[in-house]
């Protein structure tokens, strides 16, 4: 199976296929042998699955199954009950990728589609973002206030599931014993008055206004023992499991920007002595370090302009100038240890100017 993989990426796609039809040759022949075992069934299964021959997998995973002793080898049973449903979701991925064409496609075939995504994995985070997302498209076609409710409704479901394995995974690195204090915190100001939350609030009075503070006022939020994860920049404390979401809330995409354990998801392996859950990797192997134990750098002190990645000219003048504005009228950039964290278009962390 590899052999044919690495022909197709090479471009000898006529090799490939000749390979793949040894592999379908090889099974039929174990079948012939002894149609009673799975093992013939869950080798050919997983080849076909690495393939992205899904049809071929999904009947051949179920061949598995019938086959399988589930009181015997339980966990080898879930395993291929897990692969089964990993190439039906695949399936449904390349329909949808065909329907929703880059955007320009039918967005109320692809809302169907994620639909149907989301009943083989109800738990996954990335997939009740991209309905958040596509049902705000539709949204702007439509201009109907119950889709857009569904919206709103699908971008909360989607932070609290990445929550939920986000919280997972720093049990797993011992990065903390308990999350039971955690929370998504969108409300910085309200915030201040939780016991418990290292953050306080400087109000920056606008130049020229008369309005009271708080009502016209921008302000600087200063946290302690916390870490930026993602490309957004996301202002996290691990130890007491809290996420705290700037200006962007409910947009943000979690699932992009922190480790989690996919809890949603199936068996990792079909041992009993192996992992239960893998780590998510959102990038699908493109991103370096993808679901790996990091260790970050560290810094004493760091004033970030970030907190939604800076994708658009728009993003530019409403985010990172904006916070910009504020880090300087509060002075906070005139401390000499202060670093200053952007976003990626500007290059990378840099000391800020005394």
């Amino acid at each position: 199976t590899s052999d044919a993989i690495a022909l197709h990426r090479s471009g000898q796609i006529a090799k490939a296929l000749e390979t793949l039809s040894e592999v379908r040759e090889s099974f039929r022949s174990a079948v012939q042998l002894d149609s009673k075992k799975p093992d013939a069934y869950v080798t050919f299964a997983q080849s076909m699955l690495t393939c992205n021959q899904l049809e071929e997998s999904i009947s051949a995973w179920e061949g598995a199954l019938q086959r399988i002793d589930k009181e015997t080898e339980p966990d080898l049973a879930a395993w291929a009950a897990g692969r089964l449903r990993w190439a039906k979701y695949g399936m449904v991925s390349m329909e949808r990728d065909q329907v929703y064409a880059g955007g320009q496609g039918d967005l109320q075939a692809s809302l169907k589609l994620i639909e149907k995504q989301l009943d083989i994995y109800p738990g996954f985070p990335s997939m009740h973002h991209d309905l958040a997302t596509t049902r705000v498209m539709v949204s702007e076609l439509r201009k109907e206030s119950n889709i857009t409710t569904q919206a709103v409704a699908s971008f909360k479901e989607a932070h609290e599931r990445a929550f939920e394995a986000w919280k997972a995974g720093l049990i797993e690195r011992k990065r903390t014993k308990t999350c039971d204090q955690g929370a998504l915190v969108y409300d910085w100001i309200e915030a201040t008055a939780s016991s418990g939350m290292d953050i306080s609030v400087d109000f920056v009075q606008h130049t020229g206004s008369s309005e009271p503070q708080g009502s016209a006022a921008g302000y600087v939020a200063t946290f302690k023992n916390v870490g930026l994860a993602g490309d957004d920049g996301l202002i996290v404390d691990e130890k007491n499991c809290r996420i705290y979401l700037a200006s962007a809330g409910l947009a943000v995409n979690l699932a992009a920007n922190l480790q989690l354990l996919e809890i949603w998801g199936d068996p990792a392996t079909p041992y009993s002595s192996g992992a239960r859950w893998k780590w998510y990797d959102y990038s699908q192997g493109r991103a370096p370090n993808h679901g790996a134990w990091e260790t970050p750098a560290k810094v004493s002190k760091v004033a970030s302009l970030v907190q939604f990645a800076a994708t658009s000219h728009f993003h530019v003048l409403t985010e990172v100038l904006g916070r910009l504005w504020l880090l300087v009228r509060h002075g906070a950039l005139e401390d000499p240890e202060m670093h200053l964290a952007l976003p990626k278009p500007f290059g990378s962390p840099c000391p800020a100017a005394g």
